[in-house]
């Protein structure tokens, strides 16, 4: 018989013996083993103890043999990968464990494409109403008696954990977490060796407002800032002609656009010139909720041309009714401020309070927030951003999620 004849036995004898749910159920891992059987037999390898070698260390693997090695342990993993590929199989099971985590995405990017690249979550950018987040932080005013105040981030002070501090002058304003005990004006604070004396800082008394606010809008003065949380809302008392045009009829439809808050305003024409022109205009509907003067109002008329409206809003539209301070950098005996005559009166207090933060996808007038559309933007996708040219269905087979749906971005940079 010839070798040839016994080498294919033997390869055989070998394939034969492996368990039968591995011949029946993994026929890949069956087709490599058998490829690797011949080259073994080939270079007159002893068949078990070069196998017990190979399961053992990648680095004994032939060449010829990688490509059935990959098609088994790693299908569809670029074959021109930035790293070697021997590398890459010593921590397979470290990216199949943290399989569809950011951490797996990373590793996967370095190695095929030698690029970082960033996870994001499209569904953190989805509209959801009365989604704000309520900061429980308070600030705290000190300053420095002995020891350094930087160094008390991270301990606890009477229940209240010191999450950040910084410096402005010779004050230091103390970022709190948590619910502790109440402090006086007159307490000093004490924590291993370092001891701060508490500063006032101010709330937000008596408002005296102008009409000139606007929902948001900051202002600093003496370095107080504060933020007009909300304003007061209005409706349309009256229009005023300014300019009446021609060509308009009785009962022209008289609309109110905005690009803020407010609606429901219905207006019409009641009395025009024998030239056509506006001379009175009826209100059907007084509208509600407006915040903001910045509006606009056109006629509905098929011939009429060149009116000019402005309506007229209840007197406390405008008017501060919610503000808070947001930063404090001074501490003073100051009682109240002035600003846009508006004077704002000023109480002591030992912490600024907690605030909603509204920026992101509770706030649809922001860029942040994105209508959910059950392709992109909903709760089960995902978006990968690099700077490589990508191979999508490699990185879903390999890493990919049940349920999840993949997206990946190329970022472009332009060099000017």
């Amino acid at each position: 018989m010839s070798e040839l004849n016994v080498s294919a036995r033997a390869v055989s004898q070998k394939v034969a013996a492996l368990p039968k749910f591995i011949q029946e159920d993994h026929r890949k891992f069956v087709s490599f083993m058998e490829a690797y059987y011949k080259w073994s037999a080939t270079h007159g390898a002893d068949l078990g103890f070069e196998a017990m070698k190979l399961a053992n260390d990648i680095d004994l693997v032939p060449v010829e043999l990688l490509p059935k090695f990959r098609e088994v342990y790693a299908p569809n993993f670029p074959v021109d990968a930035k790293a070697d590929f021997r590398l890459v199989a010593k921590h397979l099971k470290e990216i199949y464990s943290v399989k569809g985590t950011d951490e797996s995405y990373r590793i996967f990017y370095q190695a095929a494409y030698g690029e970082t690249v960033q996870v994001r979550n499209p569904k953190d950018r989805v509209f959801k109403p009365s989604d704000a987040v309520w900061s429980n932080h308070k600030v705290m005013l000190v300053k420095q008696v002995t020891g350094n105040p930087f160094e008390l981030v991270g301990h606890d002070i009477n229940g209240w954990l010191v999450e950040s501090v910084m410096k402005s002058g010779d004050l230091y304003a103390l970022e709190l977490s948590g619910n502790g005990q109440e402090f006086q004006l007159t307490d000093d604070i004490t924590s291993e060796g370092i001891v701060v004396s508490i500063q006032p800082v101010y709330a937000i008394g008596v408002i005296e407002s102008s009409i000139n606010w606007k929902d948001g809008e900051t202002a600093t003065v003496d370095g107080l800032t504060f933020k007009v949380d909300q304003v007061q809302y209005g409706k349309v008392m009256s229009v005023t002609v300014m300019a009446g045009g021609t060509g308009y009829k009785v009962d022209d439809v008289v609309e109110l656009t905005t690009n803020h808050l407010g609606s429901g305003f219905r207006g019409r024409v009641s009395a025009v010139s024998p030239q056509g022109a506006i001379t009175r205009v009826s209100i059907d509907r007084r509208g509600w909720g407006y915040n903001n003067r910045d509006v606009t109002l056109t006629v509905q008329s098929v011939e009429g041309k060149n009116a000019k409206l402005s309506p007229v809003f209840d007197s406390n539209m405008g008017k501060i009714k919610h503000a808070s301070i947001i930063r404090n950098t001074v501490a003073s005996t100051k009682k109240a401020i002035q600003v846009k005559n508006t004077r704002i009166a000023l109480e002591q207090a030992v912490f600024h309070n907690g605030h909603f933060w509204t920026e992101l996808r509770s706030a649809p007038s922001t860029h942040h927030a994105m209508i959910h559309d059950s392709s992109f933007y909903q709760d089960y996708s995902y978006e990968l951003v690099s700077g490589a040219d990508v191979d999508k269905a490699a990185i879903q087979s390999l890493l990919g999620v049940a349920g999840m749906k993949l997206y990946t971005t190329k970022k472009i940079t332009w060099n000017l």
